[in-house]
């Protein structure tokens, strides 16, 4: 499969184009994050979070200084996806910088 960097969306984000089937995609395609607005980095704090503990919609919303419905979305895309075992051990031995 080849692929080439096809545009930049509104986001900045490389769509990249399969040459064998003309689609596009972005890195983020068929995850979790897809169609998320928020920076990368909130995700990373906020999975760091959910790791370390259990923390409340209130905690991840003053953490993360986003509102409160948006906690609650991150908090539970998160929990969908901690439940992947590789997923969860990469985040345990990331390195917080």
């Amino acid at each position: 499969m080849e692929c080439s960097v096809h545009a930049r969306g509104k986001d900045g984000r490389r769509k990249l184009r399969c040459a064998g089937c003309g689609r596009t995609f972005t890195d983020l395609t068929n995850t979790p994050l897809a169609h998320t607005h928020l920076p990368l980095t909130i995700w990373a704090t906020a999975a760091r979070m959910m790791v370390a503990g259990r923390p409340t919609c209130s905690e991840l919303s003053l953490r993360l200084k986003v509102k409160l419905a948006t906690a609650w979305r991150v908090r539970k895309i998160l929990t969908i996806a901690l439940n992947d075992a590789d997923l969860r051990q990469v985040l345990v031995n990331e390195d917080p910088a």
